[in-house]
């Protein structure tokens, strides 16, 4: 995964984070909006500037830990997630769904 070390990429990340955001959110047809597209500058600035982290290692023990308690901000987390390489951006529509990942 690259780091992102220029502001503006930095930014355009987020703003892409957001708009996956509002999509999933659209989708699903249900959740909050503003805690995940609020946080949408954190994530992107932690997930491709500050965090130590491979997608293609996710077990190393030696990757940095995030821990968040606000299920309602869900959506940032997997939308970051996701355009981090994690798993498909693709799957960010399946939000709320029966039987998805991703759950709220």
């Amino acid at each position: 995964m690259e780091r992102l070390t220029n502001q503006e990429d930095l930014m355009r990340m987020a703003n892409t984070i957001r708009q996956d955001i509002i999509s999933m959110l659209l989708e699903a047809g249900s959740g909050h909006s503003a805690g995940p597209l609020g946080l949408a500058d954190i994530a992107a600035a932690l997930y491709f500037n500050v965090l130590h982290h491979n997608p293609k290692k996710p077990k190393d023990p030696d990757r940095d830990r995030l821990y968040v308690s606000p299920g309602h901000t869900a959506p940032v987390w997997y939308a970051t997630l996701a355009r981090a390489g994690y798993f498909p951006v693709e799957e960010l529509q399946t939000l709320l769904k029966l039987g998805t990942r991703l759950q709220g």
